[in-house]
């Protein structure tokens, strides 16, 4: 390693920081939300990297070019990198420029605006011969592509649970229902009243700090005639598992073509028996359930595309007498809760049934 001025390491460093500096003008909406809630050991591991790289890539001229010999294929791989990243920027600055742009995926690089610098710079340490860099750079990547992972995710959540168009929502005030916790479990829950529809029940829970982590999304008609939604999405350890239910509380009888359609169109997925419950007698044939390895994004645009083709369905169902259509649901969430199931099983033991009867009914099944 050599002391001394490194003009390819300037270069790098204006084609890292010229997108951003734009960006710092194009921000996302939403973004200062999200970002808030970012983990401050990543952030640390962020920002060590971040002015260890800049110091670095500066001051050693093993980055210049030195005549040609194949070692500078390590240089050639890394610049390309890095014009792959200045096209990922371009890209988002001529989109929408939402949370999902920016940490989208380009040229078959997840959260490309993380992973192609941290790549590219990891490699012109290896072009260099610079363990100084290399060491910089994985501290680097831990740091920034983790909280890249970490906002990505956020996002994707946020768009899976945002109000479906022609659909006005209106907070409900579900008191120490916000937060649940017990046996390792942290449950986040929100409701919603959806103008001249229902009722929209939003749940995220985690166990034992995100070990395994479960999405809920339910939708209770109560002025349209249409069934009621569930959609449960589990992650641990690697493996996904999807839940896409819809249960019989219907006077009429609406339509499901368009569902039974996305059913096949991911239909080579791998699916799994659910088992049996007592409230199966409501579950309708276009429910399905998915389980695998390796397959979370798979599961994810089964979900998302499942409730918009859902929610197209609700928009046809016949406007019906909140009254009746309460009573067809409280004969539901009374099967549910006096026979139990997995999560009422658990919500009795952590919060008791009286509290966990409050819960269902009146809250996410807007029964009473």
């Amino acid at each position: 390693m050599h002391f001394g001025f490194s003009y390819v390491g300037l270069i790098y460093l204006v084609m890292l920081f010229a997108p951003n500096i734009k960006w710092a003008r194009n921000k996302p909406k939403d973004y200062d939300r999200f970002a808030k809630n970012e983990n401050k050991i990543l952030l640390m591991f962020e920002r060590t990297g971040e002015i260890l790289t800049s110091a670095i890539v500066l001051v050693f001229s093993d980055f210049n070019i030195h005549g040609w010999k194949w070692w500078n294929c390590w240089l050639i791989v890394s610049f390309v990198l890095m014009i792959l990243y200045e096209m990922h920027w371009y890209r988002y600055f001529k989109s929408e420029k939402t949370m999902r742009d920016q940490y989208s995926s380009f040229c078959g690089f997840p959260v490309a605006g993380a992973t192609l610098p941290v790549l590219a710079f990891f490699l012109l340490g290896i072009y260099g011969s610079n363990l100084y860099l290399i060491i910089a750079t994985i501290i680097l990547g831990i740091g920034h592509i983790g909280i890249h992972v970490t906002h990505e995710k956020e996002a994707q959540r946020a768009d899976e649970t945002a109000p479906k168009p022609g659909i006005q929502l209106e907070s409900v005030d579900i008191g120490d229902y916000e937060t649940i916790k017990g046996d390792g479990m942290l449950f986040h829950v929100r409701v919603y009243d959806a103008q001249d529809a229902g009722r929209l029940f939003l749940m995220d829970m985690k166990v034992f700090g995100g070990l395994m982590r479960m999405e809920t999304v339910v939708f209770t008609p109560v002025q349209l005639d249409g069934p009621i939604y569930s959609m449960d999405k589990v992650k641990a350890f690697g493996r996904a598992t999807l839940v896409l239910e819809l249960y019989d509380t219907t006077v009429s009888h609406p339509d499901f073509n368009e569902l039974n359609a996305v059913k096949q169109r991911y239909s080579l997925l791998p699916s799994y028996d659910p088992g049996d419950h007592p409230y199966y007698t409501f579950r309708l044939p276009v429910s399905d359930y998915k389980r695998g390895f390796w397959i979370k994004n798979k599961i994810s645009y089964m979900a998302e595309e499942y409730g918009d083709a859902y929610f197209q369905i609700l928009q046809t169902c016949p406007p019906i007498d909140p009254e009746i259509k309460k009573a067809k649901n409280s004969e539901f969430s009374e099967c549910l809760f006096q026979n139990g199931g997995p999560a009422v099983n658990q919500f009795k033991k952590m919060i008791g049934e009286e509290k966990t009867e409050e819960f269902l009914k009146r809250y996410m099944f807007c029964s009473r």
